[in-house]
Parts: C-alpha cells; sequence; structure tokens
C-alpha cells in the first residue's frame, strides 16, 4: 500500500509547491510558508520544489532541505545528528525524533533561529 501523504495520491511535479501548500491543514501551510520564507531569505538561490512528494529545496539540481505537512505533524527530514547529538536532543522541548526525521508541530511556532541553525547544518553537508 502506497504512503499517503497530506496531499493525497496524486502525483506533483516539481513546480508544484503551491498545490502541496494548498492542501494543508490551514496552520500547518501558515508555518510550511514562514519556513520556507526564512530559507529562500537566508539563501536567496535556493528554490523550493516538490521531491519525494513533500518540499525540498534546491541549489541548482542539488536538493538539500526537505520539510512537510502531515495531519498530526510538520516534519523536517535528512539526518540532523552531529556527533551523535541529534537536534531532537538538544531542542526536546521543540522535536521528536521518528528515524532521521524531525517531527514538530505549528503551534507554537517554531523560532526562526532554530531553522536557521537547521538549514546551516544541512548546507555544511552538501
Amino acid at each position: 500500500m502506497a504512503k499517503e501523504t497530506a496531499v493525497g495520491n496524486g502525483k506533483l511535479g516539481p513546480d508544484e509547491v503551491d498545490k502541496y501548500l494548498a492542501a494543508q491543514l490551514p496552520e500547518h501551510r501558515a508555518e510550511l510558508e514562514r519556513i520556507i520564507d526564512i530559507v529562500t531569505a537566508e539563501l536567496p538561490e535556493a528554490k523550493p520544489v516538490i521531491s519525494y512528494q513533500i518540499i525540498g529545496f534546491a541549489l541548482g539540481k542539488k536538493k538539500f532541505f526537505y520539510i512537510s505537512g502531515w495531519q498530526n505533524h510538520l516534519s523536517f527530514h535528512g539526518n540532523y545528528s552531529d556527533n551523535g547529538v541529534s537536534f531532537s536532543e538538544k531542542y526536546s522541548e521543540w522535536f521528536t525524533l521518528k528515524g532521521m526525521t524531525l517531527q514538530f508541530q505549528a503551534k507554537p511556532q517554531l523560532p526562526a533561529e532554530i531553522i536557521k541553525e537547521l538549514l546551516a547544518f544541512r548546507l555544511e553537508r552538501i
């Protein structure tokens, strides 16, 4: 059985970020849009695209930072562990860890400084 995302079973193309966002719960959409704004303000050359049916950010053809919205949480995808200490431990009041995915809630709003730190962490690894 295929895994269903918040947008349903339809496949989205790379340039359909707006469609992905439109299918989100209002509070999740607002937080995803805020994260997109923070990332593109920090890294104007990064373009949000749909990759693996979630939002990824690309520098050229290289995707390096992924976010998604689900029914009960939002997620940052990828490895967020440095020397055995993960961001879920460092910021346990904000994140839970499932596999290598950081899960968090739309409210209370994730501080912009943490989003920027996650972005810098991922950039160091590409």
